[in-house]
């Protein structure tokens, strides 16, 4: 996979871009149940995590999906006996096939939701959280910052501790379970230890440094440009359009007592068309400038 550095092409946009880009796939796929516009976003969030997330996990994360969607349709006929078509009972309890359909529409929605979310680390890292929420609310936008830093550096410093301990012969395979159980609370412990003694550090270095104080100032290397003005528009109107859409009723599908579809599908067609367009923008993006770079490599 290709990569410019460490970051993918559409993570070097203007914060302001990467954020609209992900309130409208974020919001366009929680508002609504209609079955095409969750699966489009669905298959739009597993393209641009496959291209841009850098791990490129693509099947451990289907495959952490698949329980999700398997528990959401086992336990929604428990808790709704509403529907039409009578599946089969169990103790005199009607099982019906709108409370699986239902389960299955819900599943692949917190599955997508969770791709999206997964993209969204990918083209907005911590610093460009600080970047715009830092004005508006510092503290907010300093802890959004901080718990997207501190997820990743907690796990690179357990993998620190757990290969100084192998290192150490704490892991020989003589070892007893309960040894080993043992062994992985001390880790925990040192691991506890160690990000609070870090915690302390950086309050201390923040506070040398002057934050918190009134009229201070920070650097950054973000300018908006024209053309990026002109992607936040266009952004901002398609999210308009397609809320307004969704909030009128134009394409909502119920599900109790019975499945009932739109009439006039031409709105759901035009929002799934406008999510896969601007849900694979970052894809454009990636293999645009892969294209660029092979090129200008070629020319060389």
């Amino acid at each position: 996979m290709y990569y410019l550095g460490e970051k993918t092409a559409f993570s070097m946009y203007h914060p302001a871009v990467n954020l609209i880009y992900m309130a409208f796939v974020l919001i366009i796929t929680m508002i609504t149940l209609n079955p095409y516009i969750i699966g489009t976003s669905w298959f739009v969030s597993a393209v641009v995590w496959f291209v841009t997330n850098k791990e490129n996990k693509f099947s451990i994360n289907i495959i952490t999906g698949l329980p999700i969607i398997i528990f959401t349709v086992m336990i929604q006929p428990i808790f709704s006996n509403t529907g039409t078509t009578v599946l089969f009972y169990i103790n005199d309890k009607a099982i019906m096939l709108e409370a699986y359909i239902y389960g299955i529409i819900m599943g692949v929605l917190f599955v997508t939701v969770i791709q999206w979310i997964g993209c969204c680390r990918v083209f907005i890292d911590s610093e460009k959280l600080y970047y715009l929420f830092g004005r508006i609310a510092p503290l907010l936008g300093l802890t959004f910052s901080m718990i997207l830093r501190f997820i990743p550096l907690l796990r690179s410093r357990y993998r620190e501790i757990h290969d100084a301990q192998i290192a150490m012969g704490r892991y020989h395979s003589s070892v007893k379970k309960l040894d080993r159980l043992r062994q992985y609370l001390k880790e925990i412990s040192i691991l506890i230890s160690w990000s609070l003694e870090n915690s302390i550090e950086t309050s201390k270095s923040m506070e040398s440094r002057g934050f918190g104080l009134k009229h201070r100032t920070t650097y950054h290397l973000y300018h908006l440009k024209k053309a990026e003005i002109g992607l936040i528009a266009i952004l901002f109107i398609a999210l308009c359009a397609a809320c307004c859409i969704i909030v009128m009723g134009k394409v909502s599908v119920y599900y109790m007592p019975a499945v009932i579809f739109p009439q006039n599908k031409i709105w759901t067609w035009g929002i799934c068309f406008m999510l896969f367009i601007i849900g694979l923008f970052p894809v454009w993006c990636e293999l645009s400038a892969k294209y660029k770079l092979n090129k200008n490599f070629l020319q060389k």
